[in-house]
């Protein structure tokens, strides 16, 4: 059977992804106001982009947020270091 067929299990999914982004729009935006001054909005929000990224693809489902949080905070302090 598949999701398609079973409508519950579909929208179980959608309520997932769904709060999948909202968890990574609120670090987004913590992570923006946390080095506002020091980096532009842009480069933090590519650099959370680009974290999410390479954690999806590599198969990170569980503690996405968390886990992007974290790299991304490792790459924007290394990144103000190097300044």
């Amino acid at each position: 059977m598949t999701v398609l067929e079973r409508p519950d299990a579909l929208l179980r999914q959608i309520q997932s992804l769904h709060a999948q982004q909202a968890e990574l729009a609120d670090l987004s935006q913590r992570l923006i106001v946390e080095f506002a001054g020091d980096l532009p909005a842009g480069q933090v929000l590519a650099c959370v982009t680009r974290c999410t990224h390479h954690l999806v693809r590599n198969g990170v489902r569980a503690g996405l947020a968390s886990t992007t949080e974290a790299m991304a905070r490792s790459r924007l302090t290394a990144q103000l270091l190097r300044a």
